[in-house]
């Protein structure tokens, strides 16, 4: 990834040069994804995001772009109501306690 922080470095600056102010500022970052790790790096940060972290990261390992994901959720939380229809199955995660 050395290559890769190279790139992602020089976006960076290019855009903080061009559009940054002094409450905005700009950070470019390429995803450690490669042909050799796509699966276990999917599998880590989908397993990151049961434990509360951001579950925009697998979507992104998976192919999807920031503007399909919002769009798939609007869809499936306002137009569908799934979010309603489906309840994930407990887990000790999602039960609380009970005496």
């Amino acid at each position: 990834m050395v290559l890769g922080n190279k790139y992602s470095m020089f976006i960076t600056n290019t855009l903080n040069k061009l559009f940054s102010n002094g409450s905005i500022n700009f950070k470019y970052s390429l995803l450690p994804i490669t042909y050799y790790n796509e699966s276990e790096y999917i599998s880590d940060s989908f397993k990151l995001a049961q434990s509360g972290y951001s579950y925009i990261v697998p979507a992104l390992a998976m192919g999807f772009t920031q503007r399909d994901i919002v769009n798939i959720k609007d869809l499936e939380n306002d137009i569908l109501k799934l979010g309603e229809k489906f309840i994930p199955l407990s887990s000790a995660y999602t039960q609380s306690a009970q005496a």
